[in-house]
């Protein structure tokens, strides 16, 4: 029997499947990203490739796509009204 730790963390569940490699945040895949490192180095690598102003279109265009697959989970909870997502978000 292959190990598959989970734990509940303030509302949210994160999964292991070890035997697979996989990371699992609410029921999807998911990446762990060191941010003083990992992620500081693909943010800066993507503005030494394409330069500061097409890297700020970039990354604004990201984060409005993020904002959208957010919008999207939300709206798939049911009784879950927009107080209560803006109180949720900080946890996540």
């Amino acid at each position: 029997m292959s190990e598959h730790p989970n734990i509940h963390v303030g509302g949210l569940q994160f999964e292991w499947e070890l035997d697979k490699g996989r990371f699992i945040f609410e029921g999807e895949d998911a990446v762990l990203f060191w941010i003083p490192t990992a992620m500081r180095d693909l943010f800066t690598t993507i503005e030494e490739i394409s330069g500061e102003e097409a890297s700020n279109v970039v990354f604004e265009t990201a984060g409005f796509r993020q904002g959208l697959l957010v919008a999207d989970y939300f709206n798939k909870i049911k009784d879950f009204d927009v107080k209560k997502a803006s109180e949720f978000i900080t946890t996540t």
